[in-house]
């Protein structure tokens, strides 16, 4: 599976950045403007669109000086007028007039995103939708889809085995039994919950881990198959309230 990658945003340089794409943003109307169609997301809107939320937010602007703005963005290449004509999407609107429609380019977004973490302001909550989810992958390479993947997928299973341990209550947890309910190796569950285990210095303790001798355990051993101890996990009180609030 292919994923498109966006070849614009890896060629630009600080020069084209500073003197080119960032010139307008000096501008007030177009900070504004620029800002209010990356917070609404991927809408396409029209110029009553953008006036009308502005005057929302108490900034008042004629038609003429929003068109001003929207042409001087367009041309440092943060947004794009579609070839279509539409009505405003945002705001009600019972007439038959067509105006031209704007959205953001990726370009745009991604120096919004960087000004936001720049003066520390995300500019939207934690948002996990697939819209979104699927907009960055289409801003991605393939590698850099496959590792994020590979992240989520690992931190979805850690999720679920501290969820497993906090309806156990305060009764430990084989690595067998964890094994057992999330269908994967206990080899694999046994590397998952090490990292949050506190057996380095930068990972967060969240469960302890102890070996016990069990009655399954003492029969492997005397059959030579496995070791006499099992490895059970307990949730640690930071690690419990971390999985109340999670699970």
């Amino acid at each position: 599976m292919k994923f498109s990658y966006i070849k614009e945003v890896e060629r630009l340089s600080l020069d084209e950045i500073l003197e080119h794409h960032l010139r307008p943003l000096r501008s007030f109307n177009a900070r504004r403007i620029f800002v209010l169609l990356n917070e609404l997301g991927e809408k396409a809107l029209t110029t009553l669109d953008l006036q009308r939320k502005l005057e929302e937010q108490g900034v008042l602007l004629k038609k003429k000086d929003i068109n001003l703005a929207l042409h001087s963005l367009a041309r440092a290449g943060l947004v794009e007028r579609l070839p279509q004509r539409g009505k405003p999407t945002v705001v009600e609107y019972d007439g038959r007039y067509r105006f031209d429609l704007w959205r953001v380019r990726e370009v745009g977004r991604r120096i919004y995103r960087g000004l936001m973490n720049l003066t520390q302001v995300e500019p939207r909550g934690l948002v996990l939708d697939e819209t979104y989810l699927f907009r960055e992958i289409d801003a991605s390479s393939e590698d850099q889809v496959c590792e994020t993947l590979k992240h989520l997928l690992r931190l979805g299973r850690i999720l679920t085995l501290l969820c497993c341990m906090l309806q156990r209550g305060r009764a430990g947890m084989s690595s067998y039994k964890l094994a057992e309910i999330m269908g994967i190796p206990r080899e694999e569950v046994e590397s998952l919950l090490k990292g949050i285990s506190g057996s380095t210095p930068n990972s967060p303790k969240l469960v302890e881990v102890r070996r016990e001798r069990s009655l399954r355990g003492r029969v492997l051993r005397v059959l030579g198959l496995k070791e006499g101890d099992e490895i059970v996990y307990r949730l640690t009180e930071r690690g419990r309230r971390y999985a109340e609030m999670l699970c």
